[in-house]
């Protein structure tokens, strides 16, 4: 199997100089339990064996991450803390001081071994496929808001999706930002939006 990936075109969080960012295109989440059913068959270990050495893994890394150790899991990786706060210069002694310390984040390292293991896999650009979206400008927006009401009277936020080539979360946020416009209402339930032109 191969992984998906698509271009889309950068906004904000990147150099100046990257017109596109590439995202890869997950398929699913792995749960436990599927995977714990393959580690079952390959081993000896039952499924009660695999989480109850997922819980006691999980309290120990946590016991050595706040001692403020890395851990590292032979094959697999290292994991550390990276924290966050705001940087200010002390009065008295005039250097730098961390206020509001807290943890940003768990860092992952994976070890040579676990990426030497990912190599030879098929990476696969799925995005002439699905063309390449972007965020339509306000023009582009009430175009199509007016060709989805000049076909039928009211819209659903899938059509709307589809017309514009957006994301779920993207057509999302449009609509709300035209609800509070007062451009669109919803005259359907709050699960299952029908919008109309106000």
């Amino acid at each position: 199997m191969a992984i998906d990936y698509k271009l889309m075109r950068a906004t904000g969080g990147l150099p100046k100089n990257a017109e596109l960012k590439v995202i890869t295109v997950e398929r699913q989440t792995a749960s436990l339990r599927r995977m714990s059913k393959s580690i079952e068959q390959a081993t000896s270990l039952t499924t009660g064996d695999i989480l109850a050495t997922i819980i006691a893994l999980k309290s120990e890394m946590i016991a050595e991450l706040k001692m403020g150790n890395r851990v590292h899991i032979p094959g697999i990786g290292y994991f550390s803390l990276a924290l966050k706060g705001d940087i200010y210069r002390d009065s008295r002694s005039n250097r730098p001081r961390l206020r509001n310390a807290a943890i940003r984040k768990i860092k992952f390292r994976p070890d040579a071994e676990f990426l030497r293991d990912l190599g030879g896999i098929e990476i696969r650009n799925i995005t002439d496929e699905y063309g390449m979206t972007a965020v339509p400008n306000s023009d582009e927006i009430d175009a199509a808001v007016e060709n989805l009401l000049t076909n039928g009277h009211v819209f659903t936020s899938e059509q709307f999706r589809r017309s514009l080539d957006l994301s779920k979360s993207t057509s999302y946020r449009l609509l709300t930002k035209l609800e509070a416009e007062g451009k669109i209402v919803n005259i359907g339930s709050r699960r299952c939006k029908l919008f109309r032109k106000a």
